[in-house]
């Protein structure tokens, strides 16, 4: 997470499920925890395909966290020779479009979507210049710094997009609504890289793997 100009913003907490289904889709939800005085901040997300976006909901993260948390049970001495305090949950419920845009570097979709405005690119040039699509998204209100485009490189130069996602006005940075991207991979990967800008210290970072099979 990027903050505006001159302001601070740390990113306290990333939550992330992934989703292989069939024909190589694979569906993400990340949900991101700020802590800050920024008003204004730019998200970015390396996907290894073109991404279809949508919004998604906070209530699919506690719903999963409380079936998935860790359960105990107690052997007691006495009267009761055991307890059990094992206690499953059930039930989990997971919860637009784009105009093409020129642009001599790379391949861009833009588009809006609840309270995000967005920008889908990827670098056509096998020459990658990171702190050139840095320049050109600060240029286009996704405000970056010249010495954050080394987090971006190693995705571009492999042919990812770049998913670069900022609040609409007057949207609280603090509030981020968890998104859902769909796309096209041989793999499940999470990159880290962007996160590592802003993360704080011991950020905890949840992820939760669905599939058609056992890991």
């Amino acid at each position: 997470v990027w903050p505006g100009a001159g302001a601070a913003l740390e990113q306290t907490a990333e939550r992330v499920i992934l989703v292989r289904g069939a024909e190589r889709k694979v569906t993400a939800i990340v949900q991101l925890a700020t802590a800050g005085d920024a008003t204004r901040a730019v998200w970015l997300v390396p996907v290894p395909s073109q991404p279809q976006l949508s919004l998604s909901s906070n209530v699919v993260f506690s719903r999963l966290e409380a079936m998935t948390a860790p359960q105990y049970w107690v052997e007691q001495a006495g009267t009761l020779a055991c307890r059990d305090t094992f206690q499953p949950s059930s039930e989990t419920t997971p919860s637009a479009d784009s105009e093409p845009v020129a642009n001599p570097t790379a391949a861009l979709r833009s588009g809006s979507i609840g309270t995000y405005d967005y920008v889908d690119l990827t670098v056509e040039s096998a020459q990658v210049d990171a702190q050139e699509v840095s320049a050109w998204l600060t240029r286009e209100g996704f405000e970056l710094g010249a010495q954050d485009s080394e987090h971006l490189t190693p995705y571009l130069r492999d042919g990812w997009h770049l998913l670069a996602v900022k609040l609409n006005r007057d949207a609280n940075v603090h509030e981020l609504r968890p998104l859902m991207l769909t796309f096209e991979s041989g793999q499940l990967s999470l990159p880290l890289r962007p996160a590592a800008r802003s993360a704080a210290n011991d950020m905890p970072l949840q992820l939760w793997v669905f599939g058609p099979t056992h890991a």
